[in-house]
């Protein structure tokens, strides 16, 4: 009674038997961390304890509410040619915007996996110029709007995302972006969306967020993740990443309990601007400047040439 009697002054209302959030919960490793964190210990006078308490958690339920308010800036990378997969993808049609797997395509498949509007924002797409046509095809076969972004020349994957990441920054100076290759394919939707959930989290707390898939076997046309120590829930700090391996070293990394790396990822736009400029800071000024001179026609944004084509291509 004398705990319930410091703290419904200190809240302002009565004392509701769970005063936590769930998934706060998990926002310390253990004891030692929740105790350090609030204030708290076994030998703090209880009234000053209490008080400690409660300035940490107010401060920590209202990070958690904006994260709950904050949505998901899906970004489609879809402007590969796919010609690994000749003579069924061909660069006029790559393989992204054909039903391989079904009556959809892994572009459209992919839409619709970030299409839970309390979780996700409007998406944006980025492909090549080429492609602009199927893209809008596609997104109204499904009744999907999106964004679509056109590359005037391929700079592979880094300059493709940072524009990606320019450009929802525009949208919203906070912006948390989910980079997603358009033709992979996902068996668990419910699975990946739980993911995501708890990458918002993370990602909220200004970390790029990187998604590993549990082998089915020692596959070497994989990178591989080696997980380090949790941060949260399933998210976890990544000990190492490692290139495609042989066929020894694959099986190696399956036992130790590496993980296959998807190459998608979740980041606040702002953190991996920043973090590409410390490689290269001067692509990422001048696809900075070919978004904000970009054209925009028939409801495509499409980059501007000069600028673009001076990012160094890289994957």
């Amino acid at each position: 009674m004398h705990v319930v009697g410091v703290l419904e002054p200190e809240l302002g209302r009565t004392a509701i038997k769970e005063l936590l959030p769930r998934d706060l919960l998990e926002t310390s490793a253990d004891v030692e961390d929740l105790m350090r964190d609030t204030g708290f210990a076994p030998s703090t006078p209880i009234a000053h304890g209490i008080r400690n308490f409660v300035t940490w958690y107010i401060g920590t339920t209202s990070r958690f509410e904006m994260t709950m308010d904050k949505r998901i800036i899906p970004l489609i990378m879809c402007g590969g040619a796919g010609t690994r997969l000749w003579p069924a993808s061909r660069e006029v049609r790559p393989k992204q915007f054909l039903p391989l797997f079904g009556t959809r395509s892994t572009f459209q498949d992919t839409l619709l996996r970030v299409s839970e509007a309390s979780l996700f924002d409007r998406p944006i797409v980025i492909t090549n110029a080429s492609y602009r046509f199927m893209v809008l095809e596609q997104l109204a076969d499904i009744g999907i709007e999106a964004d679509v972004i056109l590359e005037p020349m391929r700079r592979d994957s880094g300059p493709a995302i940072a524009a990606g990441a320019v450009f929802a920054q525009n949208r919203a100076s906070e912006a948390i972006v989910l980079a997603l290759a358009a033709d992979h394919v996902v068996q668990d939707n419910a699975a990946f969306v739980a993911a995501c959930r708890q990458g918002l989290t993370a990602a909220s707390a200004g970390r790029i967020v990187t998604f590993g898939v549990k082998p089915e076997r020692p596959a070497t046309e994989y990178g591989y993740i080696s997980p380090g120590e949790v941060i949260s829930g399933e998210v976890h700090a990544v000990a190492r990443f490692v290139e495609k391996p042989d066929a020894v070293k694959a099986a190696d990394y399956v036992n130790s309990g590496y993980l296959w790396n998807s190459g998608n990822f979740m980041f606040p736009a702002s953190v991996l601007l920043d973090e590409y400029r410390k490689v290269d800071a001067a692509s990422v000024e001048t696809i900075s400047n070919a978004v904000t001179n970009a054209g925009r026609d028939l409801g495509f944004v499409t980059l501007e040439p000069e600028a673009f084509g001076a990012a160094k291509a890289i994957s």
